[in-house]
């Protein structure tokens, strides 16, 4: 079982690792076939998104459980603007 799981470990390590080398050409090529930087980002961000949200939903937790919001300091939710 070890085995198995260091087969699996390994695999999806070099398919992350494909995948992140792989974003800025595919990125790339839709900022010149669109013709716009900004719509390409958008058009990543919204497929970024869904994705997030379908796992989000396959995770099956709470969304905001009670007191997590107001414990967050306000600078917590600056991370999608500066990705941006």
């Amino acid at each position: 079982m070890a085995n198995f799981t260091s087969a699996i470990l390994v695999l999806l390590s070099v398919v992350v690792g494909t995948t992140l080398a792989s974003q800025a050409g595919v990125n790339a090529q839709l900022r010149t076939g669109l013709g716009s930087p900004l719509q390409a980002a958008f058009i990543s961000f919204v497929i970024g998104t869904l994705v997030l949200g379908t796992l989000v939903m396959l995770e099956g937790k709470p969304w905001f459980p009670n007191g997590t919001l107001k414990a967050l300091p306000w600078w917590a939710w600056l991370g999608g603007f500066w990705g941006v």
